[in-house]
């Protein structure tokens, strides 16, 4: 099929797919049908589709990603019943003619109906845009938040937070309480994640955009202050360095720990 055909061309990217020929894309798929499936079928299922797309993300303006997509979408309606999981795997393109195509496909409902804009208008969504919507509804930015969070996320899913990030505090004037609050859980998984530089660099960066935007309370500041230094890269401590000038620079913190000093 032209499905397997693409996935067989993917795998030269990344091997690690070559595990979904056996659970999505056998003989009998193109008969599967949802409402006849246990309620078991259809977890394990899902869990398959929503693995395979967040392991396509990086490679979605791809020809043969689209023979994928195009093949979940024939055979397991996933413009339907898998929106969130597709979006994850796509919204990092949203500025690209593929995006829009993908768009016009669903039915946005919820947190997805700003992409009925898109649909109507079909214009290539801008990351302002973007970040916009994820001011006017915390839920599009809790969606963005929780995908960068996620073990073994994709750069392209860390660049989508951290461009809609900067983007969002730098446009805003005041940063409501409960935009830190989305923002912030990310922020502290990430510069604890020494063995994960690319997470790591990305709470740097949105890090960088905060401290200039909002006071942070005194025991997080001094959290923060602390989590730094250790847990920054011995090898190449600079960013880590530079990171803790900004955070002094605007937060003006009354004295530094013990802790943070001797790390």
């Amino acid at each position: 099929s032209i499905g397997l055909s693409g996935l067989a061309e993917l795998e030269k990217h990344d091997p690690s797919l070559h595990k979904y020929e056996k659970l999505l894309f056998s003989h009998s798929a193109a008969d599967f049908r949802r409402d006849s499936q246990s309620f078991e079928v259809l977890k394990s299922l899902n869990q398959s589709i929503r693995g395979l797309l967040k392991a396509l993300s990086p490679y979605f303006l791809l020809r043969p990603s689209l023979k994928v997509l195009e093949f979940l979408i024939r055979n397991y309606s996933v413009q339907e019943h898998n929106v969130d999981d597709l979006l994850m795997c796509t919204l990092p393109y949203h500025s690209t003619p593929q995006f829009v195509r993908l768009v016009h496909l669903i039915e946005p409902k919820g947190r997805w109906l700003f992409l009925n804009g898109v649909k109507k208008t079909g214009a290539p969504l801008s990351r302002t845009v973007l970040a916009a919507c994820c001011a006017a509804d915390r839920a599009v930015l809790t969606f963005i938040c929780d995908l960068a969070k996620e073990s073994n996320a994709p750069r392209v899913t860390l660049g989508l937070f951290v461009g809609t990030c900067v983007e969002l505090l730098t446009t805003t004037r005041k940063v409501p309480e409960e935009m830190s609050q989305a923002i912030f859980p990310v922020l502290l998984e990430g510069l604890r994640s020494s063995n994960a530089n690319d997470l790591q660099a990305s709470a740097y960066m949105v890090l960088a955009s905060l401290v200039k935007k909002v006071t942070l309370a005194p025991e997080v500041l001094k959290t923060v202050l602390e989590i730094i230094p250790k847990y920054a890269n011995r090898e190449a401590p600079l960013p880590s360095l530079l990171l803790l000038v900004a955070v002094c620079h605007y937060q003006r913190p009354k004295e530094l720990s013990e802790a943070a000093i001797q790390s």
